[in-house]
């Protein structure tokens, strides 16, 4: 976030954009191929004079019509792209008010905003987290499957992982709408990540995870170290995160501050 010195410095750059486009505009507006205002900027000036000259230099009425022609389309052109600065100026200067307008408020208020904007905009950080656990889950299974010996263990692991795929998915869904249930299970996938590596793998399934130089299996041991890892962490911190927005909203409700006739337009 922008200091208020460094938002006063934008807001002033923006207004003198906006005073220079204005004149440009206004100046623009009233200049002719007969009388060009001379506090036009020099590029311009320059080219609508080399058009003027084409203009007192024509020998034929069609000659004068094309110079006309070229005045009125460079002229329109000019026009256009000083209101687009004009209005890219203003709108900057509205959005480094507003975050001005936010710096200045009591943390306090500024807590309490940011937890009624979560009422209305959906918990993104949590669902894409989500997602990226489902993407290194699917790592971890291909690897896994690539070290396992065939034996029934297989299909047992494969149907566990499909079903806790498709759990994670619905979290990611459920998180994204603030389902405090789903907060608590996302949190206990971090355990299971947890027992995955710690016992499920080396004792259950028979897979060591100890690499060693000479192992062909070397790389595919770090990746699902490295996979576990990525996954318990995140898991720990979408499910806290996660539950700490619910719980703040459950308290903005619970003292009034809105209700659900609100939330219900």
């Amino acid at each position: 976030m922008l200091s208020n010195q460094a938002l006063e410095e934008k807001i002033l750059k923006c207004q003198k954009t906006m005073d220079e486009a204005k004149k440009t505009d206004d100046a623009i507006a009233s200049s002719s191929i007969e009388h060009i205002d001379e506090t036009l900027p020099s590029r311009i000036q320059k080219t609508l004079k080399k058009i003027q000259e084409k203009y007192v230099s024509a020998k034929s009425d069609k000659q004068k019509e094309q110079a006309m022609s070229t005045f009125q389309i460079y002229k329109d052109k000019v026009a256009y792209q000083t209101k687009k600065i004009l209005v890219n100026a203003r709108f900057d200067m509205h959005r480094y008010e507003s975050m001005k307008e936010w710096n200045q408020q009591e943390d306090d208020v500024k807590e309490e905003q940011k937890i009624n904007l979560t009422f209305y905009k959906a918990n993104v950080s949590s669902y894409w987290l989500t997602l990226s656990v489902i993407l290194v889950t699917l790592v971890y299974l291909v690897e896994m499957l690539s070290m396992m010996e065939r034996t029934f263990w297989i299909g047992i692991f494969i149907l566990i992982n499909i079903a806790f795929l498709l759990f994670l998915f619905t979290a990611a869904i459920k998180l994204k709408n603030y389902i405090k249930l789903f907060s608590y299970l996302i949190f206990a996938f971090g355990i299971y990540t947890i027992l995955r590596i710690g016992v499920i793998v080396p004792f259950i399934l028979n897979v060591s995870l100890l690499p060693t130089a000479d192992d062909a299996n070397f790389m595919a041991k770090i990746v699902i170290i490295l996979v576990n890892i990525y996954s318990c962490i995140v898991s720990f911190y979408i499910g806290i995160s996660s539950l700490r927005k619910v719980k703040k909203q459950e308290q903005y409700i619970k003292e009034g501050k809105i209700t659900f006739h609100q939330l219900s337009k």
